[in-house]
């Protein structure tokens, strides 16, 4: 992991909008004793992603390792590291504002109602490499220059494309 130890809690991504935190706890016990599990909402309605804590790191990395891909609810999810408490500073978790001025919403998009495109975006951070940064999940309405707009403020952006699926 980088050289560091994992925490507890897992992101879950690509959540039916059906999905209640209940049978979000119930599909990661296969991977562990959760203690606890939520599903992030904005005005009573979910966003597609949650959160859900384990009992140990151990669990948690054998829910990443087990249980990405799989379906819950008739949506295929995603599963990664929980990243928000490790990393204050940057940007955001998908689906969750700050209230710093600089950060916020993605251009005022809805949140996405399906993964119907990925896109990447290329920084490069100062001393000149490139850094590549894969971005799931967007909206059916997501342009290479918004993704290279809302990028901008992690830094300066060489490219950014949005690869539409057929």
């Amino acid at each position: 992991q980088r050289g560091r130890i994992m925490g507890s809690r897992v992101y879950v991504g690509n959540l039916s909008w059906h999905t209640s935190w209940q049978s979000l706890k119930d599909h990661f016990r296969q991977a562990g004793e959760v203690v606890h599990a939520d599903v992030m909402q904005h005005d009573g309605r979910s966003k597609g992603c949650g959160i859900v804590a384990f009992a140990t790191a151990q669990e948690a990395a054998n829910a990443i390792a087990t249980l990405g891909e799989t379906e819950l609810d008739g949506r295929t999810i995603f599963v990664r590291e929980d990243r928000e408490a490790a990393a204050p500073r940057g940007l955001p978790a998908p689906g969750t504002h700050t209230n710093a001025p600089h950060m916020g919403g993605f251009n005022g998009l809805p949140p996405p109602r399906a993964v119907r495109a990925v896109g990447a975006a290329a920084a490069a951070p100062p001393g000149g490499s490139e850094t590549r940064v894969y971005v799931g999940n967007l909206s059916w309405h997501t342009s290479w220059q918004s993704l290279k707009d809302h990028f901008r403020q992690a830094g300066e952006v060489v490219h950014a494309d949005v690869m539409q699926h057929d």
